[in-house]
C-alpha cells in the first residue's frame, strides 16, 4: 500500500499514545498503514527531553539524551495523569526527574532550566503537557506522511 496524499471521505487516522511508545496508523477504508517517520520508524518513543534552553525533544532523540541528561528526559509521563503526589510519593522517588506537587495536589514534572537569557531556573509540567507534546509530534509525522501542510 502506498503513502497517503490526504484525507479522503473513508479515511480514518488512529492514535495509541502508549507509556512506552506511540503509534499513528492511517485506514483508508479497506486497509491499514503504520504512518513513520522519514526513516519509516513506526513506533515513536513515549518520551520528551526539554534541553537546558526549554528547547523541547520528542521521540528517539529524546530518548538518546536518557543516559546523558536523565533530570531532563520524562519517559512514563502517561502514568502520572490524574494522580496525586500523595499516591505518587513512593513512586515519584524512583524517577529519574523531579516530581513536585502542583495546583490541587496533582503531580507536576519540574525540569531544570539554565535561567539565562531572561528564562526560568525550571519549569513545571503537568502530566498532560507531555503527553501534548508527544501527540503534537504525531501531528507533525501524520501531515507530513500524507504531504499535506499543517
Amino acid at each position: 500500500m502506498e503513502r497517503p496524499r490526504g484525507l479522503g471521505p473513508d479515511s480514518i487516522l488512529g492514535i495509541d499514545l502508549g507509556t512506552t511508545n506511540t503509534l499513528l496508523s492511517w485506514f483508508d477504508g479497506q486497509s491499514t498503514l503504520i504512518l513513520g517517520d522519514h526513516d519509516d520508524k513506526g513506533l515513536l518513543p513515549s518520551v520528551v527531553a526539554i534541553l537546558e534552553d526549554g528547547t523541547e525533544l520528542v521521540g528517539e532523540a529524546a530518548k538518546a539524551l536518557a543516559l546523558q541528561h536523565p533530570t531532563r528526559v520524562v519517559h512514563s509521563g502517561k502514568r502520572l495523569i490524574g494522580r496525586s503526589l500523595t499516591e505518587m510519593r513512593v513512586e515519584a522517588e524512583r524517577l529519574p526527574y523531579s516530581v513536585v506537587e502542583g495546583p490541587s495536589g496533582q503531580v507536576r514534572i519540574r525540569i531544570p532550566l539554565d535561567g539565562k537569557e531572561g528564562r526560568p531556573t525550571f519549569k513545571d509540567y503537568s502530566p498532560e503537557e507531555i503527553s501534548g507534546l508527544i501527540l503534537r509530534e504525531v501531528h507533525r509525522r501524520a501531515f507530513d506522511s500524507m504531504g499535506m501542510p499543517e
